[in-house]
């Protein structure tokens, strides 16, 4: 088996590429190749939950160094020049793709996500409360609560990443699959992985949300133009069957568009009475795109 090993300030892959580690980068086509190695630590004022090592690549180094690590190919036997010996504790957290100003989170499925801005442990509290009121038993602890919260496109933990991770752990409590993640393979854009409980198979999860119109017009903006609702639903409808084939055939994707499920989700929809039209415009929009199958509601009472 063909070991990466880091020695001193360099890293060196059995790939024909040079890597030079440093405190600082200037994103640039200049140093493309280069990583960072930073430790950070609890910091008290922002209540950071995160302590540890992290990685940072640029470029397309992040997902093929990704690729290398799933395959357990790493020597985790390492001493920076700089830093103390990590040898134990050398998580990869994170992965800076300078070339499109993203951070992509490649980590190790059991370590903690990077720091949040956000009060996660009182979203997770609020959230397993609104589960309890709605008589819905969920199986998830804080840190798998955190976990899933990582938006796999940025490596970050947004609002958005958040209504996913709220929306995806409600469908595994109301039985609709079960252990559900986040995605081994972040090219897969397809939310969550899990198991079909009637078959034991796994599946895709793509969550999707719809905004409350009012709801943007409460906060100042103009909604005049905005279109219905209805509408709205009817267009997420018609790119379900499209986005059910996009990823057949990545590493660790779909096999088949019958693999994915599609999460709607409409909770945020204020109008408990417009609700229904709205199930019945996304399965409409599906329908005429050629495949209503597979499509599940959730807060849609």
């Amino acid at each position: 088996m063909n070991l990466i090993t880091v020695r001193r300030n360099i890293l060196f892959i059995p790939l024909p590429l040079l890597f030079i580690w440093g405190k600082d980068l200037n994103y640039n086509s200049i140093n493309k190749f280069q990583i960072s190695f930073r430790q950070h630590e609890y910091d008290p004022e922002i209540k950071s939950f995160w302590v540890g090592t992290k990685i940072d690549f640029s470029g397309n180094n992040a997902t093929q160094f990704y690729k290398i690590i799933q395959q357990q190919k790493f020597d985790w036997d390492i001493n920076i020049q700089g830093l103390e010996d990590i040898s134990a504790a050398p998580k990869v957290r994170s992965f800076t793709e300078v070339d499109t100003g993203l951070n992509a989170r490649r980590g190790n499925r059991d370590d903690q996500c990077p720091a949040s801005q956000f009060n996660m442990e009182k979203k997770y509290t609020i959230f397993m409360e609104d589960m309890s009121q709605k008589g819905i038993q969920v199986e998830c602890d804080q840190q798998r609560f955190n976990d899933l919260s990582v938006n796999q496109e940025t490596g970050a933990i947004d609002e958005k990443s958040i209504f996913e991770a709220k929306g995806g752990l409600q469908g595994e409590g109301q039985k609709l699959y079960k252990n559900l993640s986040r995605l081994a393979n972040p090219d897969v854009r397809l939310d969550f992985e899990a198991i079909d409980i009637k078959t034991g198979k796994r599946i895709f999860v793509d969550h999707k949300k719809m905004i409350d119109f009012q709801s943007l017009a409460d906060q100042g903006k103009d909604i005049s133009r905005f279109p219905s609702h209805e509408t709205v639903a009817y267009r997420m409808g018609q790119d379900i069957p499209n986005q059910k084939e996009r990823f057949i055939g990545l590493p660790q994707g779909p096999e088949s568009a019958n693999e994915v499920l599609h999460l709607v989700n409409f909770d945020k929809i204020r109008n408990s009475l417009e609700k229904p039209s709205l199930v019945s415009a996304v399965l409409n929009g599906a329908e005429d795109a050629g495949c209503g199958n597979n499509i599940t509601f959730i807060n849609y009472e």
